[in-house]
């Protein structure tokens, strides 16, 4: 699941890079997936154009409450959440993120 996870972390990395026209490549060419979208040039607008690149890129259409800030804070919370879709496959299973955090939290 490695290999799966880095690939879908540069497929990111790509998408947000297009939609910002800013590099999200940090140090030596790696990608921080700590970076916070606000920080990588992420606006309201490039947000709702990042989200239709991810469905596109990634063959998936995001459920409307699964649409909240917590999920689109940082590049690993975007990528858990597109691999929790690309897990679910055609089940269609996929919790909030949020809701992840707060069962984690207690």
């Amino acid at each position: 699941m490695q290999g799966s996870r880095q690939s879908d972390l540069i497929t990111l990395s790509h998408a947000l890079e297009n939609v910002t026209g800013q590099s999200v490549a940090h140090t030596q060419g790696a990608v921080n997936v700590a970076s916070k979208l606000i920080d990588l040039g992420v606006t309201s607008l490039s947000l709702y154009r990042f989200v239709l690149e991810l469905e596109r890129l990634f063959n998936l259409e995001f459920k409307p409450e699964h649409l909240v800030a917590d999920n689109f804070i940082s590049l690993d919370s975007v990528l858990q959440l597109v691999q929790q879709y690309r897990q679910a496959g055609s089940r269609g299973v996929v919790s909030s993120m949020a809701a992840v955090r707060e069962v984690r939290e207690n």
